[in-house]
């Protein structure tokens, strides 16, 4: 860097330090996106081991119909002559994934895509009795 000795030399400077500043910007952000990336299967590995680990306890009636059918289906039928611990960690882990799976707190969870699905609104049923009106007209 030479000595600045005119303040046009100064504005120039300037901007040569704000390129600089932009495209170092520009570095760190392009490596932390990088990072991000491959970091992404250990954040997945994370949430899963999380949702084998506990239990959504955003609707308590779901759980417990839950609780119920994995003690008769999985305890008592599928692992009947089991060892101990097969009886105690399998239906622990199957509800607690179950319970993660079916309570969804982002957007619609199972059940609601469901009710969706078969739902019609009145507006759309009474648009299409109409054109079925006018097909047996003509």
């Amino acid at each position: 860097m030479n000595k600045i000795s005119t303040y046009h030399q100064l504005v120039a400077e300037e901007q040569r330090l704000s390129a600089e500043l932009a495209a170092q910007k520009l570095a760190i952000q392009s490596e932390w996106n990088n990072t991000k990336q491959l970091l992404k299967p250990f954040e997945n590995a994370l949430g899963f081991v999380s949702k084998i680990s506990t239990k959504n306890k955003n609707n308590p009636l779901l759980n417990m119909g839950l609780d119920l059918g994995v003690d008769v289906l999985i305890r008592r039928l599928l692992l009947g002559n089991a060892g101990f611990v097969a009886k105690l960690l399998v239906p622990t882990i199957v509800r607690n994934y179950s319970s993660s799976m079916l309570n969804v707190s982002e957007g619609k969870n199972w059940f609601g895509k469901l009710r969706d699905f078969f739902k019609r609104s009145g507006k759309k049923a009474g648009e299409g009795e109409i054109a079925a009106d006018k097909q047996r007209d003509l």
